[in-house]
């Protein structure tokens, strides 16, 4: 279990950079999957 502990913070950082850098090119919905599944 703690080989995955890095996950963490690497899974909302990824969401962040995704919807950053592609939220403009993204739709409403696909950026609330995004974002929910960054921190759910």
């Amino acid at each position: 279990m703690l080989n995955l502990l890095w996950l963490i913070p690497v899974l909302p950082l990824a969401g962040f950079l995704l919807l950053a850098l592609c939220g403009g090119r993204l739709s409403r919905h696909q950026i609330a999957w995004v974002g929910c599944g960054s921190v759910g």
